[in-house]
């Protein structure tokens, strides 16, 4: 029992020791601490009295680059691009991307820029996606602004979630495959807006896209040729059973009526059969030297509705 005590005594001892000798160090610490805020202090004051002139120059010049360099940011498009006195634009845009719809697709003030990307595809189409958000203002009115210049554009959609105040917009507008999102996150103190945008190519940048292959060897060109400006994608041979057909498709700026005006007008089919309407055309028929049949239509790349059309030419033996 005696022992216990001691222990007992003996734990209590140590730990006071150690009390006194952490708060010895503390001091110290503090101590070293104020001296070297001290000297610190000095060699500033020092660095005041010698170099205060050079100093305020330099401050001076570095104001005069930085606003050199908003000038240029905002002749470029990358920076300041939504300036001027509009209430629903600020400056704060350093992240959007360059070349984005602004006229189209304005955003309400007092936006912030989490992310800004653009994707140029090889039909020269660009696609953006933008995520913003507002510390400021409230859920219906930011959702309003957005809402009032997307309703009624084409193929116009909106999905709500009324419970979680989500707004879904989905449509096309000045060409531009749009899905755009507006949200509320009370818990994180913020309204957020997310664009994705994909660029409708044009016809021609489709064309300017697409692989360009030859002729098939012994095709009949000078009988059967392309129509001006069209660009054959794809070509092949089939033999069958010692048949061989010609099949070759075409894309083209021509519209389908046209092309099967072309056709007719050029290859004096006997047999003719000849089929159109708005959205398709097939001729076919035979000559001395071959049997033919041609089928156009309009088809959806990239939602560009680029005209096409196929032929099947086989000589005769």
């Amino acid at each position: 029992m005696k022992l216990k005590k001691f222990l007992s005594l003996l734990l209590i001892l140590c730990l006071a020791f150690s009390f006194v000798a952490c708060g010895t160090r503390r001091s110290d610490d503090d101590d070293d601490g104020d001296s070297v805020s001290s000297s610190r202090r000095n060699r500033d004051d020092d660095d005041d009295n010698g170099k205060g002139k050079k100093s305020k120059e330099k401050d001076e010049k570095d104001d005069k680059d930085e606003k050199d360099d908003k000038d240029v940011r905002n002749d470029t498009g990358i920076g300041g691009l939504f300036g001027g006195d509009d209430p629903y634009y600020n400056n704060s845009g350093s992240d959007i991307p360059k070349g984005y719809p602004i006229d189209e697709y304005p955003l309400y003030k007092g936006y912030q820029v989490i992310r800004g990307t653009r994707n140029v595809r090889d039909s020269g189409a660009s696609d953006f996606e933008l995520y913003i958000k507002y510390t400021d203002g409230d859920y219906d009115t930011i959702n309003e602004f957005y809402r009032d210049y997307l309703e009624g554009t084409e193929e116009y959609r909106v999905t709500k979630i009324e419970s979680d105040n989500v707004h879904y917009y989905e449509g096309e507008k000045a060409g531009y495959k749009f899905d755009i999102v507006v949200y509320d996150e009370p818990s994180e103190g913020f309204i957020g807006v997310t664009f994705f945008l994909q660029g409708i190519p044009t016809v021609q940048g489709v064309l300017m896209s697409l692989d360009v292959v030859d002729l098939p060897p012994g095709y009949p060109s000078d009988k059967v040729p392309i129509i001006d400006g069209g660009i054959v994608n794809k070509a092949y041979i089939d033999d069958y059973n010692g048949k061989i057909t010609y099949y070759v498709t075409v894309y083209t700026e021509k519209p389908i009526q046209e092309i099967l005006e072309y056709y007719d007008s050029i290859l004096n089919l006997e047999n003719e059969y000849k089929y159109s309407n708005d959205t398709s055309i097939h001729l076919s028929g035979s000559t001395d030297d071959y049997s033919i049949s041609i089928y156009g239509y309009e088809t959806s790349i990239g939602y560009a509705w680029v005209p096409m059309y196929y032929i099947e030419l086989q000589p005769k033996q």
